[in-house]
This record gives C-alpha cells, sequence and structure tokens, in this order.
C-alpha cells in the first residue's frame, strides 16, 4: 500500500497479521509526503517503510509475534526519513514500549 500526502486513521491496523489470521504476511505500507496513519492498535506481521515527512503513530497496543506465516524475515520496520509515534498507555506504558523497541533493534526488525 503506497500513501502519499494521507492520511488513515483506525482502531486496527492489521498488516499481514490480525487476531484470527496469521497466513498473510506479505505486506508492505509506503508512507510518502505528509502522509499519517493514525491507529490504537497495531497488528505488524509485514514491512513499514516511513519517507519524507510522514507520520505512523500507534496509541494503545503494538502487537509483534510470530506466528503461522510470521516469522521476524516477514516484518520491518524503516524509518527512512519518517516518524514513528509509540504513545503508551494504561495497556502498554513508554516502559513497555522502550523495552520492546530494543528487543526489535537486537533482532534487527
Amino acid at each position: 500500500m503506497n500513501c502519499y500526502n494521507s492520511q488513515l486513521n483506525g482502531v486496527n491496523l492489521c498488516l499481514g497479521d490480525n487476531w484470527w489470521w496469521q497466513e498473510g504476511p506479505w505486506v508492505t505500507l509506503n508512507m510518502y509526503d505528509n502522509s499519517q496513519v493514525n491507529c490504537a492498535n497495531f497488528w505488524w506481521g509485514g514491512k513499514v517503510n516511513l519517507y519524507d515527512n510522514s507520520i505512523f503513530t500507534v496509541t494503545t497496543n503494538f502487537i509483534e509475534r510470530t506466528t503461522g506465516a510470521i516469522t521476524d524475515s516477514t516484518k520491518r520496520m524503516n524509518i527512512a526519513g519518517g516518524t514513528a509515534v509509540l504513545a503508551g498507555t494504561t495497556i502498554t506504558t513508554p516502559a513497555a514500549y522502550a523495552a520492546n523497541i530494543t528487543n526489535y533493534i537486537a533482532r534487527g526488525i
């Protein structure tokens, strides 16, 4: 999916993963220019590429797992100019996000 100067708002964004089917992780989200994605829950199974001034915001849960066809090789967060905003809540705290990000970097995803 390619986003150019666009905005996507929602509760659940299932990019190659969701709670009932984990067999389709071969999805890529490319964000260019001033595109914005705002979601409460992000189910991460595919690739996210942030370019230019794009902003990808997750406000509640960043769900990442390796199940079904989803592996570390099917998902990637490439921040090549854009911004990823992980705003913790009572469900997923900023400290939990920090620990997860350290884990993702160590795993190369």
